[in-house]
């Protein structure tokens, strides 16, 4: 029976409700490393019952709330929102179950540093729940005591971050007439591990008597941090000179799940959302009197009931478009964006003071390494290796970026697409000047490192000019080449580019290709003895990729073949269809992410099971767990081979033969590459599982012999490299470009005064 432990820590938010459920209390939430609480089993009480996991949240959740739920602004009265953190909503829901001799579920400090579940009976004990607090409770046994209470007919308001309500709810399996649920509007939690090191940047950790994230005496309505002392002194801090709020606002401190959760989005779990109704004033001047005003979701009839009921209580309540609630209070659409100095951050925290931390991981205007190429296409495969190439940098010691393309705001690709949704998570990228201010690119790094796949081809010139070619990089940088490809066994350019790279490629510091074809085009062509390397998606090891599907919501619950096709053609499709028949298991198939072909490519392979917007971490999690893989795709099977799956690839001569025959050849399985006119009795003998023992020697002896060159090559300077006759022309060159820019930019503002004129004058 599963357990809990199949829960990831990427998606896991410590909400409690295994602890609870566990009928002979084999669950225990433990502090990770991080400050963090992750479940754990203990062998000898555990039965496999498997309820921890049936009841989970992240697994299974029934929201039978509605999507577009009713939003209001109110304000309570001045009284009640002294002590609020926004406009007083929790307090009147408070006071209407007290009334009725309930009990109110929310958090309090413990101490400052920690956060617990405790009820309240009466307004008195009501005070230390109100108020936000931002970083995670310990739910310790609540659910249960909250589940005799509501037997008992005890009325109960019970308010908790989402993924905690969600939580409670599936421990419950049931509705109560007598509970009512607030969810608040979650921007994510940091651990208490992170709070102990801030307030320790402040003062003392023994000298404080408690902490208050929104405190109104001095700023009124804002986020304003007190902490007072046991001396009755107060350290008073206003959101800018908080250096919490700079971690917690860019997403740097939070729990992994913070950064998929499901909940942070509509509808929503709780009968109520609670929140402050940010920038009110633009949507409704008269709901702000900078004292705080509440956002109110009422997310089904018994609370829009309750609403009505309270309305009376209210000093100003208004009825908004749900969209101006959504507007600024991202949560409610869509978790917090993942910094990609979140491991570091919390990797340093302990080791260092808060401060210092924050330095090392705040995003700087210069870099160590600027590694360029196409890890914003959309294409999974080059995503991977760039990040995989990312990483292995950044682990040799080196702050690293990803250039970004020039004017990439004048392209059709949005934002969202699923390269750049990853890489903004996962790493940084630095701005994207204009094509004719490449000094600003030059001037971002010391070092810059072209990366893989197919950027030294006559298509690739075509498209970027000499850019993947470092063009732009003036000589007293390092410039390093790791594992590029030609695409085909032959340079075909005009002699006059010919001369252009091989004047070019002379400047790098060290180069190094991926096909031992392209070794032989650098000797050929530039007469040049460079090295072949690994493609860089094999630098990081199972372990790195495992990390990456663990991030993914997927599910599949039967076993299924993986197909991973760039370019789809009947041929193809019997293949599959009659590899789907000789395995007798489920056909997923994804096909190339490139914007706007999906459905081009999917009339083509006419396949059930053919996923559309399939994000990164998916995509990872479907060959991770898939039993056979079938792909015309170099990434693809090299994917399959990470994972040791068995698997056919399907020769791709459009996007380069030499890429599949060298790869293959290498790790001594060229038999799996067929070509898809092959007879099925052919390919049925490839059904067959892959003994991977030599082959994964062969990655690990290659994958150390490439790390040890790309480290030396980092480090390698040239000697007296002052700056050349080309930098001068360059420079020059630049000079001139920049000033035609702007002579255009110019000539088009007077061709628009100019036809105004025209106007005028025909009026």
């Amino acid at each position: 029976m599963t357990r809990i432990d199949k829960i990831s820590k990427y998606h896991c938010s410590g909400c409690g409700a295994c602890e609870n459920i566990c009928p002979f209390n084999a669950i225990k939430l433990i502090k990770s490393e991080e400050g963090f609480l992750y479940p754990e089993i203990d062998e000898e009480k555990c039965t496999n019952c498997g309820l921890c996991y049936k009841r989970c949240p992240v697994v299974c959740f029934e929201n039978k709330n509605n999507p577009n739920p009713k939003a209001y602004a109110m304000m309570a009265s001045d009284k009640l929102r002294e002590k609020s953190s926004s406009g007083g909503m929790f307090s009147i829901l408070s006071d209407y179950v007290l009334e009725k001799d309930g009990l109110i579920c929310g958090v309090r400090y413990e101490t400052p540093t920690k956060l617990v579940f405790d009820f309240a009976s009466s307004k008195k004990e009501l005070e230390a729940l109100k108020g936000s607090k931002y970083f995670q409770a310990e739910v310790g046994g609540i659910y249960r005591q909250l589940k005799k209470y509501l037997e008992e007919g005890i009325n109960i308001l019970f308010s908790a971050c989402p993924c905690q309500v969600a939580g409670f709810k599936n421990y419950l399996g049931k509705d109560y007439n007598n509970l009512i649920t607030c969810d608040v509007i979650c921007h994510g939690t940091p651990s208490h591990k992170m709070i102990e090191s801030y307030i320790e940047s402040l003062c003392e950790l023994k000298d404080i008597k408690s902490l208050n994230f929104r405190d109104k005496s001095k700023y009124l309505w804002s986020t304003t941090i007190t902490l007072e002392k046991f001396d009755e002194s107060k350290i008073q801090l206003s959101y800018q000179d908080a250096k919490f709020y700079q971690a917690f606002g860019n997403g740097t401190c939070m729990r992994e799940s913070c950064y998929n959760c499901k909940f942070a989005s509509l509808p929503r779990c709780g009968d109520f959302t609670l929140g402050d109704y940010w920038h009110i004033t633009e949507f409704a001047g008269e709901m702000n009197d900078n004292y705080g005003t509440s956002c109110v979701l009422l997310n089904n009839s018994k609370a829009e009931k309750l609403y009505a009921k309270l309305e009376s209580k209210m000093k100003k309540s208004k009825e908004m478009p749900l969209s101006t609630a959504t507007k600024y209070n991202e949560q409610l659409r869509k978790p917090i964006m993942r910094n990609p100095k979140r491991n570091i951050f919390y990797k340093l925290l302990g080791k260092k003071k808060f401060n210092d931390v924050l330095k090392e991981t705040e995003m700087k205007n210069h870099f160590d390494v600027g590694v360029i190429g196409y890890w914003y296409a959309t294409n999974y495969g080059s995503v991977l290796t760039y990040y995989s190439l990312y990483k292995s940098i950044e682990e040799l010691g080196y702050n690293t970026v990803l250039i970004d393309r020039p004017d990439k705001e004048n392209d059709k690709e949005p934002q969202t697409v699923f390269s750049r949704k990853f890489m903004n998570k996962m790493a940084n990228i630095s701005p994207s000047f204009h094509a004719n201010e490449s000094d600003k690119f030059n001037a971002l790094c010391d070092k810059f490192v072209v990366g893989s796949d197919q950027m030294w081809t006559r298509d690739a010139i075509m498209i970027n000019g000499y850019r993947f070619f470092l063009d732009f990089v003036t000589d007293n940088k390092i410039k390093v080449a790791y594992a590029p490809s030609f695409g085909t066994d032959k340079f075909n350019v005009l002699p006059a580019t010919n001369t252009i790279v091989s004047y070019l490629l002379s400047r790098f510091d060290a180069i190094s290709v991926r096909e031992d074809t392209g070794v032989d085009i650098c000797k050929n062509n530039f007469g040049l003895d460079v090295k072949q390397v690994v493609d860089p998606i094999f630098l990081q090891d199972r372990d790195f990729y495992e990390n990456i599907a663990e991030m993914s919501n997927k599910n599949e619950k039967e076993p299924f073949i993986l197909s991973y096709i760039l370019d789809p053609d009947n041929e193809k499709r019997n293949i599959l269809i009659n590899i789907q028949k000789k395995l007798s298991s489920k056909l997923i198939n994804i096909l190339d992410g490139r914007y706007n072909t999906f459905e081009k490519n999917n009339q083509k392979l006419n396949l059930p099971n053919t996923y559309s917007d399939v994000n990164m971490e998916d995509w990872v999690k479907y060959f991770m767990e898939a039993k056979f893989v079938v792909t015309d795709s170099h990434h693809g099977l090299a994917m399959a081979v990470i994972f040791n799956k068995p698997f056919i690839c399907i020769m791709n001569k459009s996007r380069g033969a030499t890429r599949f025959t060298s790869l293959l050849g290498w790790l001594g399985l060229l038999e799996r590459l067929v070509d898809k006119n092959d007879d099925f009795s052919l390919i049925e003998k490839l059904l067959c599982d892959i003994d991977y023992l030599a082959t994964n020697k062969i990655i690990k002896d290659k994958r150390k012999e490439s790390l040890s060159w790309l480290k030396d090559s980092l480090n390698h300077r040239h000697e007296n490299n002052v700056a050349s006759h080309y930098d001068f022309v360059n420079a020059r060159l630049n000079e001139m470009s920049n000033r035609l820019w702007y002579l255009m930019q110019e000539n088009v503002e007077l061709k628009k005064e100019l036809n105004e004129l025209k106007k005028v004058k025909n009026d």
